[in-house]
C-alpha cells in the first residue's frame, strides 16, 4: 500500500493530501530513510512522522485498504513519541519561572534571569 494512503487509512494523518505533503516535505521516514508518498508500506515497517517539534515512531502491524475509525489504531503500534526540539526541559522550566516571576512582579535571581 502507498505510504500516503496508509497514513490516511490508519488515521495517523487526517487527509491523504496532507500525508502526501508531509512525505514530499521530507517529514516522513520509512525504515530510517526519507520516503516519498508512493513508497510501498508493508507489515513490520517502521514509520517516523515529524509534526512540528514532535516525532512519532510507529511499527506497521497490519495493512488494510479500508478501516473503521475504531479499528484504525490497530493498524500500527506506537514505538516512540518524543519532542525533537533542541530546547531542554531546564530551559523550558526557566522560561516558565521567568514568566510567572515577571507576572507577579517578583525578582528572579540577581539579574532577574538566573535561578
Amino acid at each position: 500500500m502507498r505510504l500516503d494512503k496508509f497514513l490516511k487509512v490508519s488515521r495517523l494523518i487526517k487527509r491523504r493530501s496532507v500525508a502526501k505533503e508531509a512525505s514530499d516535505g521530507a517529514r516522513v521516514k520509512v525504515n530510517g530513510k526519507t520516503a516519498k508518498p508512493a513508497c510501498d508500506v508493508k507489515e513490520g515497517d517502521i514509520i517516523e512522522i515529524t509534526f512540528g517539534n514532535r516525532t512519532v515512531g510507529v511499527e506497521v502491524v497490519s495493512v488494510a485498504e479500508h478501516a473503521l475509525k475504531a479499528d484504525a489504531s490497530s493498524m500500527y503500534r506506537v514505538i516512540e513519541d518524543y519532542l525533537t526540539s533542541k530546547l531542554t526541559d531546564e530551559w523550558f522550566i526557566k522560561k516558565i519561572l521567568l514568566f510567572f516571576a515577571s507576572y507577579l512582579n517578583m525578582p528572579f535571581g540577581a539579574d532577574n534571569t538566573s535561578l
